[in-house]
Formats: structure tokens, C-alpha cells, sequence
């Protein structure tokens, strides 16, 4: 082999750390251009202004290359300091597409593979592309407490869903045939009991609709029966040699502060979860030097100040493209407004239906499995969790014929262009974990639980349009949905560019409503309707564009930051013993 580096005689290669040089380095593919101007700005921007903050948040429109951006920077790191740097995605879906982009433009990675952490990542050689949830469990490979692995660079894809990741690494979930399940609604009978007499006799004849809480001070009294009953129950999970329980796994996190966790019984199954997760045993995370979390444009990062123990400072003062104003296409319609008669189950017979030829994707976003009956029966496949993969793929590769029904899945799937071209948002989402649900049900004139709504409709009504030249015909259905959307004080809690794409919407179906007058079903009006945007009809891009240039961006809310930040103070209060 020739040592081509003999010739360059004594002189010691230097490794560029600017990002935007070093992207010139790359091996990248022949179709990879230059580097787009808001990539440009972020990157200069963030190398000569801010590369030596620890935290900074990475706010982007879709489509303008946030993952290329996080590549660049995690590279530039290593390149200064050959020190252990890791990209974190929230599911296998975005490992697959950032190994993909960092693949094509020559960046060097790495990935976990059965579980180990490979030595390039160690040495600082290549960056390690992995889940969150690699990082973030009880018996993770990067260790807990004072034996974490050194980990010098974080970069966070997705902040928000990996909060959600997060907060379930530390949340027990026992299902109502478990054992456990019975031991402990048996040890709390009478307090439940005095919670409501008549919720728990629903809960025990198996209503997964019905929840109540374990009394905090009961709670604590009996807390090391719980522990009894727990480890008896991971003991026994210890014995099996595959598919452990989510108990295996989060155990290590609770089994000290099960005194310090809350309980939600429902006839289902029962959530423990600490009121305020202890992110600081992840030393991995919370010692590292440098840490980027990105973030959607249309996104409230409040969350982020109990979700990741951010600083008000770092939440309002996010690393942004100042030219940037909107992104991506989106004709959002409300067939309820348009015709009484246009319902939820009109909507799901005729878009649910089967149509051989189609060129374009139909995906169904359904808060539950069990509201995904009438779209399969209509002939629309429902993506189970052993499925879901296989359906994203049929869509990537233009099998449009069948409607594909995604359950709770608001974030993490990408489905750009032609994978779907008509969304339909049926019904208002909710939360999986019984404790949310608890929570908004205490709370359901809250600011802090229209936010947390808004922001997961939000993340569902961006799963089409992922790029700025994308477009989409979305379609709300569900009382509870378009109650929110059309209630003025609802919308505030949306982002500028959401809240005027729905304003949108509401605007069309005054027109649309005056059409039907002239002639025609109202079923062929939401068909018309959609085939403009769909045959981009000029007249509605440019009514689009006219109406979405007049859209400015607005600052981060300082009252809901303010609430969250007390909030974070007085859990950490209680995690301290200082309260109770």
C-alpha cells in the first residue's frame, strides 16, 4: 500500500472544525449540492458564536436539513477533540434515516449492534447513531450514577418525542391479568375505595376507562409493600431469557424512590411514575459538554424546561434561520363545517375505501385501536406494532391502493410527498399513560393541558409536509378536534404558522359551504376541494401563499416557561425531601 502521507512530509494533517469547511471534505454523493443557505447561516452562526455553550437549542422548518446540520456539528466536535460523541434519535424509523444521510454524505457513524458500544464510538473515532431509549433505561450500557459512560457530545433529534421516550423509561406499567396487578389493588382497596366508591367498582369489573389514585400518604405508609410485590415481580422476570417486561427494565431507576412515585389505577392496568423523573442518574446525559436539541419550528419548547431540565435561558434563546418565515403546504379541512352531513363516519366510509390506481398516499391518524374498527372494515390496514414498518415501506415504494390507519403515533414517522397526500386527523388524541390522562381529566380547563394538546396536534398535522415544497390536503374529523380548532383561545396555543393554516381551513369552509348552495353534494365539494390541492390549482397556491406571507413569528411564552420552571423547582424540592 502506498503511504500517500510520507509525501507530505512531517507536517501533521489538520482536520477542519468549521463545519461549513468541513463539509467540503465529505465524501459525499454526486447529487449532494452545496450546503442550502439556512444550513449555511445555522452552522456559521452556531461555530462562531456559540459552539462552547453547553446547551443550545436547534429550532428548523421541516425539510431544511436539520439532520445534515447535526451531523456537521457532532463531526466538527470530534474532529476538535477526539472525544465520544452520540446522535439520539426516538425511534428506529429516524436511526435508519440519519444512518441513511450520513451514509450518503460521507460522515462517519457507527451504530449499536446487539447492544454493544462499538470502540469507534469510544475512542471518538465515529459518532454512534442510536435510539434514546439505548440511553435512557435502567439498564442501559452507558450506566447509571458515578459509573456513566464519559459521553462529551449530545445531540437530541426530535426533543420533544424523546421526552416521551424518557419518561416511559421511567414509568412502571403493570397490565390488569398480572398478578402484581391484583396484590396491589388489593393492598390499596379501602383507600380507593374512599376515593370513589363507584369509579373503583367499575375498575375492578375491568373498565379501562375508570382511573383513580393511590392517596400520596397511603402511598407512602405502604410504599414498602409495593417494593415487596415489585421485585417479587421482577425477580420472576429475571427468570425468563427473552421479552422481559417493561417493569425489568425500569426497576433499576424506581426501586429507591418508589416513595417519592404516584400511582393510577385503572380497570386495565396501573402506572408508577416518579412526579419528577431523576434525569441526573443518566451521567452519560447530564455531564456531557455540549449538547444540541432540535426542535420543530411550530413546536412550544416549554416542555423542555421539566423534559430535559433546561434552562428558561436556553429556551428562549434558541439557534434559528432569521430569514425563515414558513415551510410546506397544507389545505386543512373541516367537513363537519362545511355540511352537517359531511360526519366523522361519511368521512371514514369514503376515504377508508380502497381505490386500485391511486398515486398518492392515504394515511388515517388514529388516537386509539380500538376507533380503527370502521376504517378496516372499509378495506384501510390498521399498522400494528410487528406491521407498522411494513406499511411505511409499501408507501415508500407507491403502494397507495390501501388507506394505512397509524394508532397514537404523532411524531417520529416521516411521510413525505407522494406517501401521503391526504391526511386524515380523526379525533382528538390523547395520552396512552394513565397518569396524563389523570392528569388532564383534574386539568381539563388548564392552559398547561391545551398546550400539551396543541402540541401533539401540532406534531401530527407535520407527519405529511416535510419539506418546502411538500403539500398535503389534511382532513379533520372528531367533535372533540374541531371543538379545539375552532375555539379562538384554543388556537393561541398553536404556533403563528399552524394557527393561520387552520384559520385557513375555517375560511374554506365558509366558501365551500357557499358553493354547496349553488349546486352539487357536499360530498363532491370536499372532493373538489381536495383535487385542488392535489392538481395544484393555481388559484389556491397563490390564496395560500398570500395568506401565509402576512404570518410573523412570535417569541417564546414566558407565563407558560415561568409555570414550568416553578414546577420543575418544587419537584426537585420534593426529590430532595425538602417538601412533601
Amino acid at each position: 500500500m502506498v503511504d500517500f502521507k510520507k509525501r507530505l512530509g512531517a507536517k501533521q494533517i489538520q482536520k477542519p472544525v468549521d463545519p461549513t469547511v468541513l463539509y467540503e471534505t465529505l465524501d459525499r454523493a454526486s447529487d449532494k449540492g452545496p450546503l442550502r443557505p439556512a444550513q449555511l447561516a445555522i452552522l456559521k452562526t452556531w461555530h462562531e458564536q456559540r459552539r462552547n455553550e453547553k446547551d443550545i437549542i436547534l429550532k428548523l422548518h421541516t425539510g431544511q436539513g436539520k439532520t445534515l446540520i447535526g451531523l456537521l456539528m457532532l463531526q466538527s466536535k470530534l474532529n476538535e477533540l477526539a472525544e465520544p460523541a452520540i446522535y439520539l434519535c426516538p425511534n428506529n424509523f429516524l436511526i435508519d434515516q440519519t444512518c441513511h444521510q450520513a451514509k450518503q454524505f460521507g460522515i462517519r457513524y457507527c451504530t449499536a449492534v446487539d447492544g454493544a458500544l462499538p470502540d469507534e464510538f469510544l475512542n471518538g473515532k465515529a459518532l454512534l447513531i442510536t435510539s434514546v431509549q439505548k440511553m435512557f433505561n435502567g439498564r442501559t450500557k452507558f450506566q447509571l450514577g458515578q459509573q456513566s459512560m464519559p459521553v462529551s457530545y449530545i445531540l437530541m433529534d426530535d426533543a420533544h418525542a424523546c421526552i416521551d421516550a424518557i419518561r416511559d423509561a421511567f414509568s412502571i406499567r403493570i397490565e390488569g391479568e398480572s398478578p402484581a396487578y391484583q396484590r396491589i389493588i388489593q393492598l390499596f382497596t379501602q383507600a380507593l375505595t374512599d376515593q370513589g366508591a363507584g369509579t373503583f367498582a367499575d375498575i375492578k369489573i375491568g373498565n379501562p376507562d375508570c382511573l383513580l389514585p393511590i392517596p400520596y400518604w397511603d402511598w407512602q405508609e405502604k410504599h414498602a409493600e409495593v417494593i415487596k410485590i415489585l421485585s417479587d415481580t421482577v425477580n420472576a422476570e429475571s427468570e425468563k431469557k427473552a421479552n422481559k417486561a417493561n417493569i425489568w427494565f425500569v426497576w433499576p431507576l424506581l426501586k429507591d424512590i418508589i416513595h417519592q412515585c404516584q400511582c393510577v389505577v385503572s380497570g386495565h392496568a396501573l402506572e408508577i411514575a416518579p412526579n419528577l423523573p431523576p434525569l441526573d442518574v443518566f451521567g452519560s446525559f447530564c455531564r456531557a459538554k455540549h449538547r444540541v436539541f432540535m426542535s420543530a419550528t411550530v413546536t412550544n419548547d416549554a416542555f423542555l424546561v421539566k423534559g430535559l431540565r433546561l434552562s428558561v435561558g436556553t429556551i428562549t434563546n434558541p439557534l434559528t434561520y432569521k430569514e425563515e418565515r414558513w415551510s410546506g403546504e397544507k389545505m386543512i379541512l373541516i367537513p363537519s363545517l362545511i355540511h352537517e352531513s359531511l360526519d366523522r363516519s361519511t368521512v371514514v366510509n369514503d376515504f377508508g375505501r380502497v381505490r386500485t390506481g391511486r398515486d398518492h398516499g392515504v394515511v388515517v391518524l388514529s388516537p386509539s385501536f380500538r376507533m380503527t374498527a370502521d376504517w378496516e372494515k372499509c378495506g384501510a390496514q390498521v399498522a400494528k406494532k410487528d406491521s407498522i414498518g411494513l406499511r411505511i415501506e409499501q408507501l415508500r415504494q407507491g403502494q397507495f391502493d390501501h388507506p394505512v390507519v397509524i394508532v397514537n403515533r404523532y411524531d417520529g414517522i416521516d411521510l413525505p410527498d407522494s406517501m401521503c397526500r391526504v391526511l386524515v386527523f380523526d379525533s382528538m388524541p390523547y395520552s396512552e399513560s394513565l397518569i396524563d390522562r389523570y392528569e388532564e381529566d383534574c386539568r381539563a380547563t388548564s392552559e398547561i393541558t391545551a398546550i400539551r394538546s396543541a402540541r401533539t396536534i401540532e406534531q401530527g398535522l407535520g407527519r405529511s409536509v416535510r419539506g418546502e415544497k411538500d403539500y398535503c390536503a389534511i382532513i379533520l374529523i372528531g367533535s372533540e378536534l374541531v371543538k379545539f380548532v375552532r375555539n379562538q383561545a384554543s388556537r393561541t396555543h398553536l404556533s403563528s404558522q399552524t394557527r393561520a393554516q387552520v384559520e385557513i381551513g375555517l375560511e374554506i369552509a365558509e366558501m365551500a359551504e357557499q358553493e354547496i348552495k349553488k349546486g352539487g353534494t357536499p360530498l363532491e365539494a370536499l372532493h373538489n376541494l381536495v383535487n385542488q390541492c392535489l392538481g395544484r390549482d393555481e388559484g389556491w397556491k397563490e390564496f395560500y401563499v398570500q395568506q401565509m406571507n402576512a404570518v410573523k413569528p412570535e417569541p417564546a411564552q414566558t407565563e407558560v416557561l415561568n409555570v414550568f420552571s416553578m414546577e420543575l423547582e418544587a419537584g426537585l424540592l420534593f426529590e430532595r425531601g425538602e417538601v412533601t
